[in-house]
């Protein structure tokens, strides 16, 4: 009887202690499954500018690259626009399987509006948004306010991203993105 007590009473101890440990399946850092190249599977942007009508930007084969920060948890380069090659540097805190854009971050970039031949400068601020991750795919969203020349707008975006740098404007499969 006192040996079976002690059996029960290590394994209950055993079990405690593999708990504290955790799953070791489960990375330990959180910003893990975030960090890497991502590229727009299906995105869309747009912007109102009144009196302009909508303006929208198709964002599939764009960059969103993803790296440990050092006063966020991440830092993502956002890739603008096809054209000019301009990009954007944001913060993210991440909580889980989402990373959420800090709000006020400012861009200024060059864009291609839809039937111009001449990049314009565009200063953007971002007022919220989020990248959500789940194994090789993930969803953003984001929103702001943007400005150029005397034209004052807002803009959405959203999307679908896959895991991987593009290739012919097509995110990588995931057996391309790890080696396979």
């Amino acid at each position: 009887m006192i040996d079976r007590i002690r059996r029960t009473s290590l394994l209950m101890a055993a079990a405690g202690l593999l708990a504290a440990c955790g799953d070791s399946s489960m990375p330990s850092d959180k910003t893990a499954p975030f960090v890497g190249v991502w590229t727009v599977a299906r995105g869309l942007q747009v912007a109102m500018c009144p009196p302009l009508q909508p303006l929208e930007f198709d964002l599939t084969g764009l960059s969103q690259t993803m790296v440990k920060g050092s006063d966020a948890d991440l830092e993502m380069t956002l890739q603008i626009d096809k054209m000019s090659g301009s990009t954007c540097r944001l913060k993210l805190d991440v909580t889980g399987s989402e990373a959420r854009i800090r709000p006020g971050q400012m861009c200024t970039f060059t864009v291609m509006l839809p039937g111009s031949t001449n990049p314009i400068m565009v200063t953007g601020t971002l007022m919220s948004g989020n990248f959500t991750v789940s194994g090789t795919t993930a969803t953003f969203s984001y929103a702001g306010t943007a400005a150029f020349g005397p034209a004052s707008c807002t803009f959405s975006a959203m999307g679908t991203s896959g895991r991987g740098a593009p290739d012919g404007g097509a995110p990588a499969s995931a057996d391309a993105a790890s080696g396979s």
